[in-house]
């Protein structure tokens, strides 16, 4: 049984002491920093046997890392300068081709360029990649930013990497929800102008969408109905899973190319309408695993 007495979110509120209330950090609540008024930065820590299955081909877990903190630089319309990256292997780990592979695979589909980072090994069995991006923005969305009467709206299906780790726990990896596990495929928005708020979904659909919520002094309202589902059971997991690499936006008119799955209105949290079950927990906690 787990022993940690606090949750990542009241950890995360503990830190806010740090950052002198700088501007630039948004309060820990944005997935980015805003270094200057067209720069932005994300950094993500992928841990082999958390954020995906240990014992797999290593390309796996190079390729995630850099898909976690790259998709939440395109949630926020960012344009990738390059990344860094601080790697922590097995001592005597001897699949470093299969991780560069990985690497590779991403960078050349997403057009980065390695700048610097760090190395070195420890006493684990398991990989730690940091991943770090620095990225150019036109318009920076804040999670935020929520308006009264904007649509809520989702750029891809719910649930296929749950369907995928599922699929990876029985040996099948060649199929497409395990692919979507693995090496998860990315999404944009064309046009950000009648955008209000947006945030990268990873830690499950109603966690996050409860962050935006929070953090806007909003309540969103999603229709169980109208969420895109990657399949026809398990429903309750697919939403509180994550880890499918979905934009949230909130949107003073239709966004192309997502679906509309509820509005904004005035109070706070998040209202289910429609939902047949309820949750124990909304989400994904690092803390929790």
């Amino acid at each position: 049984m787990n022993s940690t007495l606090i949750n990542e979110r009241d950890f995360i509120s503990k830190l806010l002491c740090l950052t002198n209330s700088n501007p630039k950090a948004f309060c820990l609540q944005d997935d980015i920093a805003k270094i200057s008024e067209n720069i932005i930065l994300n950094t993500d820590t992928t841990i082999e046997g958390i954020h995906i299955l240990q014992g797999l081909n290593p390309k796996y877990i190079a390729y995630k890392a850099l898909a976690r903190s790259y998709s939440d630089i395109l949630a926020k319309n960012g344009k990738p300068i390059g990344y860094f990256l601080n790697i922590i292997l097995p001592k005597n780990f001897g699949k470093i081709n299969n991780l560069i592979s990985g690497l590779q695979e991403f960078v050349s589909t997403y057009k980065m360029d390695l700048l610097g980072g760090d190395t070195s090994v420890h006493n684990a069995s398991n990989i730690i990649i940091v991943a770090t991006i620095l990225a150019t923005v036109e318009k920076h969305t804040a999670r935020a930013g929520a308006k009264l009467g904007d649509g809520i709206y989702l750029t891809k299906k719910v649930g296929s990497a749950y369907l995928g780790l599922l699929d990876c726990q029985n040996g099948n990896i060649q199929t497409q929800n395990a692919k979507e596990y693995l090496m998860p495929s990315l999404t944009d928005i064309k046009d950000y102008s009648a955008i209000n708020a947006s945030m990268d979904i990873s830690d499950g659909l109603l966690a996050d969408a409860e962050k935006m919520a929070n953090a806007s002094k909003k309540c969103l309202v999603i229709d169980f109905n109208k969420i895109p589902f990657a399949g026809l059971d398990n429903l309750q997991n697919m939403l509180i899973f994550g880890d499918d690499y979905n934009i949230l936006v909130t949107s003073s008119s239709p966004v192309l190319n997502a679906v509309h799955i509820g509005f904004v209105k005035e109070g706070n949290g998040l209202l289910l309408e429609n939902f047949p079950f309820v949750f124990p927990q909304k989400g994904f906690d690092h803390f929790s695993v």
